[in-house]
C-alpha cells in the first residue's frame, strides 16, 4: 500500500514551482490534479515532471474546463469513485 496521495488544486505558474511542490515525493507516487491544477496536464512544459509520478486527473474538473481533448498522453482520468478508490489505496493525503 502506498502511504500518501498528493492532491494539487491550483495550477503552478512554472515547472520549477511544480517541481518544488513535489520535491519530496518518490518517483511513481500517486498524484491527483483537481480543480484548476488540471490545466497543467494540457501544457507540455509540465509533462516531464508529471511523468515522474502516477498522475491522475479528476475528470469532472477536466470536463468543466473543456480540456478533455487536450490532456497529455500517459495521464489517467478518474471520476469521483476513482478519487475515493485512490484514497482507499493510500494511508494519508497531502493537499496543496
Amino acid at each position: 500500500m502506498t502511504t500518501t496521495l498528493t492532491t494539487l488544486t491550483a495550477a503552478c505558474a512554472t515547472p520549477a514551482q511544480l517541481a518544488h511542490h513535489l520535491r519530496h515525493l518518490p518517483p511513481g507516487a500517486p498524484l491527483l490534479l483537481l480543480q484548476d491544477a488540471v490545466v497543467m496536464a494540457t501544457q507540455p512544459r509540465f509533462e516531464t515532471i508529471l511523468a515522474r509520478f502516477d498522475a491522475y486527473l479528476l475528470l469532472p474538473d477536466v470536463e468543466a474546463r473543456g480540456l478533455v481533448s487536450r490532456i497529455q498522453k500517459g495521464l489517467k482520468t478518474v471520476d469521483y469513485y476513482g478519487f475515493v478508490e485512490l484514497t482507499l489505496q493510500t494511508q494519508n493525503q497531502i493537499a496543496w
